[in-house]
C-alpha cells in the first residue's frame, strides 16, 4: 500500500553528495527451497549494491493487530546515486534495519543523478 502524501515528497532542496553518509545495501530475494519443500526468502546484496545513501524519516503510524501485538510502520525517503534496475521487488538494508521499497524515481528525471526510493520500515 503506501503512505498518503509520500509519493509527492520532493528531494530535499540543495541536496549534495556529502549527505550520502548511510552505508546501505540494495538486496533482492533469491527465494530458495526450504527443507519442507516450500520456497523461503533468501535476501542477498546485489552486485555493486553496497552504496552510500541518505535516509530521512517521513511519517509513521502505530496499530494493534488482532493478536494485540503493537506494530509500527515508518515511511522513509532514501536517496542513492542512480542505479539501473532497482524496483519495489528489491529492499534496502541499513545496519539491522530493513526498508521495503514502495516506489522508485530518478531526480532530476532527465539527468538520472539520484535514485529516490520511498520505503516502508516495519517495526514490531
Amino acid at each position: 500500500t503506501g503512505f498518503p502524501g509520500l509519493n509527492s515528497m520532493p528531494l530535499p532542496s540543495r541536496f549534495s553528495p556529502g549527505q550520502l553518509h548511510h552505508l546501505v545495501e540494495i538486496q533482492e530475494n533469491q527465494g530458495v527451497q526450504g527443507a519442507a519443500g516450500a520456497i523461503v526468502d533468501d535476501w542477498i546484496t546485489i552486485a555493486d549494491g553496497q552504496v552510500y545513501g541518505f535516509i530521512q524519516a517521513a511519517s509513521g503510524f502505530e496499530r494493534l493487530n488482532a493478536g494485540q501485538i503493537r506494530t509500527a510502520e515508518l515511511s522513509h525517503l532514501i536517496v542513492v546515486r542512480f542505479m539501473d534496475g532497482i524496483t519495489p521487488k528489491n529492499r534496502v538494508k541499513w545496519d539491522t534495519r530493513i526498508f521495503d521499497i514502495l516506489t522508485v524515481r530518478t531526480e532530476p528525471e532527465e539527468a538520472r543523478h539520484w535514485l529516490v526510493i520511498e520505503a516502508s520500515e516495519r517495526v514490531v
